[in-house]
C-alpha cells in the first residue's frame, strides 16, 4: 500500500476532486483575532499547509478520519493530532511557485545527476 501525505473523505468534501491543492491550518483562537498582531506574525504562529489531493479516504477503504495528514509534514507545520483545522480549496495558479532552492549537505552531485534532478521535479506538482 503507497503512504499518502493527505488523504481526504470526499463525502466531508464532495467539492473536491483528485489534484485539487488545499490549504489546511488550525484557525488561531478567537482571543488571538482581538489582540494587535499583525499578519506575518498569525502565519508564523499559525502555518498553512499546501497539499495536493491525491486519493480519497473511500478510495483507500479508509473512513474514520475526514482528513489525514503524513505524521511528518503535520508535525513541522505544527498541526496537532485529532484538532479540528480549516481547510479550503485554492486556485493552483495562486499559489504556484515560480522558482525553487534546494540545498544537499555532505551530497556530491555532478552535473548531469542535478539536470536529472531538475528534469523530475519540473512541472511535476499538478499533473
Amino acid at each position: 500500500m503507497v503512504k499518502e501525505d493527505l488523504i481526504i473523505n470526499q463525502k466531508d468534501y464532495p467539492e473536491a476532486k483528485k489534484n485539487d491543492i488545499v490549504e489546511i491550518y488550525h484557525a488561531p483562537p478567537e482571543e488571538e483575532h482581538q489582540r494587535n498582531k499583525n499578519k506575518a506574525e498569525f502565519e508564523e504562529e499559525f502555518p498553512r499547509l499546501l497539499l495536493q489531493i491525491k486519493s480519497f479516504a473511500n478510495d483507500l477503504l479508509q473512513t474514520r478520519e475526514t482528513v489525514s495528514v503524513e505524521q511528518s509534514i503535520a508535525t513541522a507545520f505544527g498541526l496537532q493530532t485529532y484538532k479540528n483545522v480549516t481547510i479550503r480549496l485554492v486556485n493552483p495558479p495562486d499559489v504556484a511557485l515560480d522558482s525553487i532552492e534546494l540545498t544537499f549537505k555532505d551530497q556530491y552531485m555532478g552535473r548531469s545527476e542535478m539536470w536529472r534532478l531538475k528534469n523530475s521535479l519540473v512541472m511535476k506538482i499538478f499533473k
